[in-house]
C-alpha cells in the first residue's frame, strides 16, 4: 500500500483548495470535526501499488477501537475498478472527481443528528444493521422514544440470535436502552464520555475541540 507521506504529497491540491481538511492515519476528514468524524480512508488493498478509498461518518458518541471505520462504503473509479493505481497518472484526476462529487456533497456538512440520520436514509452504501445508525441519529437529536422504538425492534429481532459481543452495536444499544428507561437525564454524559475515549482511541484529539453540549435541545422522551 502507499504510504501516508505519498498519499500526503498525491492529494495536496485537495487540501490547498479545502482548508478545513486534515490527513492523518491515513483518513482526510473535515474540521471542525465536532460530534461527527467525516471524509474518507485510504485502506490496503491486494496491490502494493494501489489503495482501497472509503467515504465515512463516524459518530464519536458510538464506541469505536482502531481499525474500525465507522460507517463507510467502498468508493470505485469511473472506470468502474475499486482498485484506485497511485502510480497512475490520472489518479488526482480520479481522486478529485470522487472526492468533489462522491464524499464532499455527502458528508462535509454534517454536524447533527439530523444531519447523519438522513445521511444513513440514504442507504449510498451497503453497510449491515443501518437501523442503528438511524436510531444513533434520532439519539443525537434527542429524540428518544424513536431510539428506543428502533433499539427494542432490532434486539427483539437480532437478540436472541447473536451474543453481545459478537455485533458491535448491541452493548451500546443495550446501555442507550437502560439510560433511557432509567436515567435519561444521566444519558448525555455518557455519550460525551464515549466521545472523548474514541477520540482518544484514534489519536485524534488533538485536532478536536469538544462541542460544549451534546444535545442542541433538551431530550425528549415522547
Amino acid at each position: 500500500m502507499a504510504s501516508e507521506r505519498l498519499l500526503k504529497s498525491l492529494i495536496k491540491p485537495i487540501m490547498e483548495r479545502h482548508p478545513n481538511l486534515v490527513f492523518f492515519d491515513k483518513k482526510l476528514f473535515f474540521q471542525p470535526i465536532g460530534w461527527y468524524l467525516r471524509g474518507c480512508i485510504f485502506g490496503k488493498s491486494r496491490s502494493a501499488e494501489s489503495v482501497y478509498l472509503y467515504r465515512f461518518v463516524m459518530p464519536l458518541f458510538e464506541p469505536y477501537v482502531r481499525g474500525q471505520g465507522g460507517w463507510c462504503g467502498r468508493l470505485r473509479t469511473r472506470a468502474g475498478s475499486e482498485g484506485w493505481d497511485v502510480a497512475a497518472d490520472d489518479f488526482l484526476a480520479e481522486f478529485e472527481w470522487a472526492f468533489e462529487t462522491e464524499i464532499v456533497p455527502h458528508v462535509e456538512a454534517i454536524s447533527t443528528g439530523e444531519d447523519f440520520k438522513r445521511y444513513m436514509e440514504k442507504k449510498l452504501d451497503f453497510t449491515s444493521w443501518g437501523e442503528f445508525g438511524i436510531a444513533m441519529g434520532w439519539l443525537h437529536m434527542g429524540r428518544l422514544a424513536e431510539t428506543k422504538a428502533i433499539l427494542e425492534t432490532l434486539f427483539d429481532k437480532y437478540g436472541a440470535r447473536f451474543p453481545d459481543d459478537d455485533v458491535f452495536w448491541m452493548p451500546q444499544g443495550r446501555m442507550n436502552l437502560r439510560a433511557i428507561e432509567t436515567d435519561p437525564l444521566g444519558l448525555e454524559a455518557k455519550l460525551i464520555a464515549t466521545a472523548v475515549q474514541t477520540a482518544e482511541n484514534f489519536r485524534i484529539a488533538k485536532f478536536w475541540t469538544k462541542p460544549e453540549k451534546f444535545w442542541d435541545q433538551p431530550p425528549r422522551l415522547a
